[in-house]
């Protein structure tokens, strides 16, 4: 077991384990489930790793599965680590909610299309983007998005790649003074040795992105695979075929490419940041492209 308590990860590995030892025993879910006094949706969630299960749950899959007492120590351990509690479960985030993987992974890579991600957010850009919230939701919005940015500040501090599209970072999502400020936050952000910043100009043509934002989440060593996360106009699909999240990576990869360096990327953030002039950009002028390609929408989602 590692040393500190990761709950997401455990609880998605216990699931997967438990479905293993079920299918090995040559049980199906539903005979599982009845044996055990479940029903058959609660043994899905568990074995998805959406729902805990109890160590003495646990216990009596073990015993039903036919797994041997010896083995059994690392299985209850698993499932005890499973059950932990962390900050989000205070705010009602579920421990394998985006947020709960989030502050268990090593590594982001997440390629934004419309707004700022939300690791690097400001309070006022955040306070903008849930202008609309009633104001006990948006507190309760503001806190976790606030609580997130210790991952880039804390010990073990987790290593983040953003990409930035240009539309972002354009007045109309927020004000020209709240983006001014957020500019400067970036700016400070990609000071630091584990975070890499750059912006996507809009002039850039067809490119891997177009299709909506998404990111790659890698965790510790000898926990999960890699997941990835792509929006969509209902919220986000969880990605976890290994083909899929390698192409998620490969995208990634390609976007990488055709952005602007870091070295430029913070020389138009800092012209950002000082008086909002539009700093450098590669190929013709960003506006027209932007006129042929729309801005898409605001988006307010928890990530």
């Amino acid at each position: 077991m590692a040393q500190h308590s990761i709950p997401a990860i455990r609880r998605l590995q216990l699931g997967r384990l438990l479905k293993e030892l079920r299918e090995k025993a040559g049980l199906t879910q539903e005979q599982a489930a009845a044996d055990l006094e479940l029903s058959d949706s609660s043994l899905s969630r568990i074995e998805n790793g959406q729902q805990p299960a109890h160590p003495l749950y646990v216990r009596a899959m073990l015993e039903l599965y036919r797994v041997s007492v010896d083995d059994w120590d690392a299985v209850l351990e698993l499932a005890r680590e499973a059950v932990k509690k962390k900050w989000w479960h205070i705010e009602g985030v579920t421990a394998t909610s985006y947020v709960g993987l989030e502050a268990e992974a090593v590594r982001l890579r997440n390629f934004e299309l419309a707004v700022i991600p939300g690791l690097l957010q400001t309070e006022g850009y955040a306070r903008a983007l849930f202008a609309d919230y009633t104001p006990r939701l948006r507190d309760k919005h503001l806190r976790i998005r606030m609580r997130r940015r210790e991952r880039l500040t804390g010990a073990n501090p987790l290593v983040l790649h953003a990409i930035i599209h240009r539309w972002a970072l354009t007045p109309g999502v927020v004000d020209a003074a709240v983006l001014r400020e957020q500019a400067r936050h970036l700016v400070d952000m990609a000071g630091l040795p584990h975070v890499t910043i750059q912006v996507l100009p809009a002039d850039v043509g067809p490119h891997a992105g177009l299709a909506g934002s998404f990111c790659v989440l890698r965790f510790p060593p000898d926990t999960i695979a890699d997941l990835g996360y792509h929006e969509h106009p209902a919220g986000q699909l969880q990605i976890s075929t290994p083909d899929q999240v390698a192409q998620l990576n490969r995208n990634f990869r390609e976007l990488s490419t055709i952005a602007l360096s870091e070295h430029e990327s913070a020389a138009l953030l800092a012209a950002l940041a000082t008086d909002g002039a539009e700093g450098v950009h590669r190929g013709p002028e960003p506006g027209r492209v932007a006129q042929e390609q729309p801005l898409p929408g605001r988006r307010r989602e928890l990530r």
